[in-house]
This record gives C-alpha cells, structure tokens and sequence, in this order.
C-alpha cells in the first residue's frame, strides 16, 4: 500500500510540474505574478533592483534600448521610435554623463533632453507607468551606455527660445 501511494505521489507531482512548466511557457508574465501574488519572491526581478521597488511587476530579459530621453519633475521617459507611447524610465543611481547632457540641453533649448543608449529591464506586467499612467511599460535602467545631445530634428523645432522665458525660474524645471 505504502508502495503505491508513494508512485501516486510522484505521478501527481510530476503533473503537477508540467502543468507549472505548460503555464510558464504558454504566459510567462502571469505565471511569475501569480508566484509573487502568493507572496513568494518575484523571480524576474534582477539582484540590482530592490523588492520593495519593483513588488511583483514583471521584468523581461535584459535589453538594450537606444531613443530620446525627457526628464521633468515626476521622472524620465525614453521615446525609441518603436513604441507609440513613451516609456517610462525608473533611474535608479546617477549617471553623471547623463545628467550633464541634460542640464546642458536645459540651458540650450529650456528642454531637459538627451539621446542615449541604455540597458536594463522592461515591464512585462500590462500596466499605467509614469505621470498620470500615460506609459504602459517602464524600463529599468542599469547602465547608461552612451549619450549624446538632443535629435536635430527636435532641436529644430525648439530652436526659438523665446517661448521658455521665466521657466529657468520654476523650481524642479
């Protein structure tokens, strides 16, 4: 008796690990958020990103994203071309490249604006991201690989600053 109930175990338990399998494979996001809904760790969550910060949102596999980044007073977001909204971007240290090439935009054109090459982790979790949820994913970034100054084609269009007097004098701008 003990027998049998012994290979009734493993055979439950083996089905049970390819259910988990077949579900992992079929929607890997849901998967790993259900995990972490039941209070277990988030297992996309890389060892740079604290818990408390990313809970149980879903990170994809490490990537590399190239595109236009804008700060303001709630946060950052890039716009790469490929993405009809922005996403938004959780910097979690400081990347003094960066922030140079910002406030030099910010002087130049009232623009707080760089080009960049970034890599890190993207939301897989469907979601609102950034100021007023307007992004659906954001983008966590590790590293900052390369920056460079604001697209021509958006230093045309702001090239007038006369429509940014007085806005050096708001705080947080």
């Amino acid at each position: 008796m003990t027998r049998h109930r012994k290979t009734a175990l493993l055979i439950g338990a083996g089905l049970l690990a390819f259910a988990a399998v077949t579900i992992y494979i079929a929607d890997r996001p849901k998967a790993l958020a259900t995990v972490c809904d039941l209070g277990l760790p988030n297992l996309s969550r890389p060892a740079s990103i604290p818990a408390d910060v990313l809970k149980c949102e879903i990170l994809g596999e490490r990537e590399t994203i190239t595109g236009t980044i804008f700060t303001h007073r709630q946060g950052a977001s890039v716009v790469t071309g490929k993405e009809t909204r922005p996403v938004e971007l959780s910097i979690l240290r400081g990347f003094p490249r960066l922030d140079q090439q910002i406030e030099a935009s910010r002087k130049e054109y009232c623009v707080r604006g760089a080009t960049a090459r970034l890599t890190g982790w993207r939301t897989q979790t469907p979601g609102s991201y950034g100021h007023l949820g307007f992004a659906k994913q954001q983008f966590y970034v590790e590293s900052v690989d390369d920056v460079g100054p604001l697209p021509q084609t958006i230093v045309d269009r702001i090239k007038d600053r006369t429509w940014c007097r007085g806005l050096d004098e708001f705080d947080g701008y």
